[in-house]
């Protein structure tokens, strides 16, 4: 019977071992998950105001061209003009 006991002794502690490694991983996983959460939550704050920026940019450009119509036409067409030369030299 000693055999027996020791058996059972050796289990219980084996089965400790894993019950608290399982917790310890649990809480690490846990603490992942914050992380990632905290992480998402900064990365769409920062895709709110990046699309926020780009509006805001947006609409200075509309602005610009509705208060002077000819030098926005002139300006775009000389940008048209450089980039296809430059496009032509790189075909």
């Amino acid at each position: 019977m000693p055999q027996h006991n020791q058996s059972s002794s050796s289990a219980s502690k084996v089965g400790d071992t894993l019950r608290e490694a399982g917790q310890k991983t649990g809480s690490k996983i846990n603490e992942l998950g914050d992380k990632v959460e905290e992480l998402g939550e900064r990365a769409g704050s920062k895709g709110d105001e990046l699309v926020k920026k780009a509006e805001d940019y947006g609409d200075q450009a509309v602005q610009y061209i509705q208060k002077h119509p000819v030098k926005s036409v002139v300006f775009a067409g000389v940008a048209g003009i450089i980039l296809g030369k430059i496009f032509k030299i790189f075909k």
